[in-house]
């Protein structure tokens, strides 16, 4: 695919005496951010290896959509548009990108075709994807072994969820780690699971998890082995292994089967939950985030507990602006939140510039200096860079960061009329990207 180096104006120097004022926007238009080891870089031979770890990738091909999710894996990632399409790119060879056998590679963010249904929510794995519409019907393509199909889709098929008796479920949320799934059910008491268990056990099709008539389930994230949900009242829901403090408890629990309340006296309201492989934040609705499990990289933005396993849930200190947390992000070993004024903040480990501010290298580093302990960020760091633009979403991925700015050049409005089939992916790539360092 042709990619046209774009030439644009060099952005004004945005002052620390901005940090507390909403800026009035200049450009409004979504651009998608990748910092880190972009697997759609990695896989494109177009860069050599120190311009991937080094460069800030801008895509722009999708300007004039509002993009509402992202979700990300080692290898690919998916975007969601407020009108209801999903776009994929980065590396396919599973069929986790959607676009049939006959693509297993793409280089920036192109439609996936066959939705005939406004899609609302989106998760990947290493090697698959889902995506569920708004009637609650699941589709998932990609690896076998995760997918609930019994062979690689190369395309987005429905999957049929069912209980023991046969009553077809529909599905209001789902989410995924590198081989297991967990959907919650449209009444929001029910838990569905398949791919690979925590403890390595098969379940090849979606299978009953957890039922509770009485607690109402609106999210779930999923870290390396353990779980987390939150319910409609603000409280957090725990299970799996807790070796590193992903439980929250005061000591290491071996292993919790089933969705357990955790008992934190300050885990009320709660509005948002996230989880990296070995740590997971938590986001009240007055600004507050709570972090435990591994900190070793500094993930859990505990400058005092360094190093350490951080069992009991500890704030996450917001300096620099006045503004309260509104979202929040794990990628493995970094995190992420963004707060009300789209103002980005980032910490943790360090390698492959994931985290935005740390300082370019000319070269690819050694093993020792690659592993990024030496140079992690155990505080909540605001990205002075991106002060300039609206940052509205973004994922972690394992070696690399996707921010998205703008709302685009026509967010979904009742003024608007958008016939969703009308809109192909050859349309869309009249633009690609560019790295940070071809600014003009």
């Amino acid at each position: 695919m042709h990619h046209k180096n774009i030439q644009i104006q060099a952005c004004p120097i945005i002052s620390t005496d901005y940090v507390n004022e909403t800026p009035n926007y200049n450009d409004l238009s979504t651009a998608i951010h990748i910092y880190g080891d972009n697997p759609a870089a990695n896989a494109s031979c177009v860069f050599s290896a120190e311009d991937i770890y080094n460069r800030e990738f801008i895509y722009v091909n999708l300007s004039h959509f509002k993009i509402t999710t992202v979700c990300c894996s080692q290898n690919h990632i998916l975007l969601l548009a407020d009108i209801g399409q999903v776009f994929s790119f980065g590396r396919g060879d599973s069929g986790q990108l959607g676009h049939g056998t006959s693509i297993n590679y793409l280089s920036e963010p192109t439609l996936i075709p066959g939705f005939d249904k406004f899609i609302c929510g989106i998760s990947c794995g290493k090697y698959h994807s889902i995506a569920i519409d708004r009637d609650g019907l699941t589709y998932t393509w990609g690896s076998e072994d995760a997918t609930g199909h019994i062979a690689n889709e190369w395309a987005p098929k429905q999957l049929d969820i069912t209980t023991t008796s046969g009553e077809y479920i529909r599905v209001s949320h789902v989410a995924s780690n590198d081989t297991q799934n967990i959907a919650i059910s449209m009444d929001t008491h029910t838990m569905f699971i398949w791919g690979e268990t925590f403890i390595g056990k098969k379940v090849p099709k979606p299978s009953l998890f957890y039922f509770d008539n009485n607690i109402s389930f609106v999210q779930v994230a999923l870290g390396f082995k353990f779980g987390i949900a939150r319910t409609s009242t603000g409280e957090v829901y725990l299970w799996g292994d807790g070796t590193y403090g992903e439980l929250a408890m005061k000591t290491s629990n071996t292993y919790v089967e089933l969705p357990e309340r955790a008992d934190i006296p300050f885990f009320n309201n709660i509005i948002d939950v996230a989880a990296g492989d070995r740590h997971a934040l938590v986001l009240d609705d007055c600004g507050n985030i709570y972090s435990f499990g591994d900190n070793l990289s500094g993930q859990c933005g505990d400058p005092t507990n360094y190093h350490t396993i951080i069992f009991y849930p500890r704030k996450v200190m917001i300096k620099q602006t006045h503004f309260r947390p509104v979202r929040v992000f794990c990628g493995s070993r970094h995190s992420a939140c963004i707060n009300e004024s789209n103002q980005l903040f980032t910490w943790g480990h360090s390698s492959n510039q994931k985290l935005i501010f740390t300082k370019p290298l000319t070269q690819r580093p050694g093993v020792s200096v690659q592993s990024g302990q030496k140079s992690s960020c155990r505080s909540a760091r605001i990205i002075y860079s991106l002060l300039h633009l609206k940052v509205t979403t973004a994922a972690l991925g394992p070696e690399y960061t996707i921010v998205i700015t703008g709302d685009g050049t026509h967010a979904l409005k009742d003024s608007i009329n958008i016939d969703i089939g009308k809109i192909s992916s050859a349309n869309l790539s009249d633009a690609s990207f560019y790295s940070a360092n071809e600014k003009g």
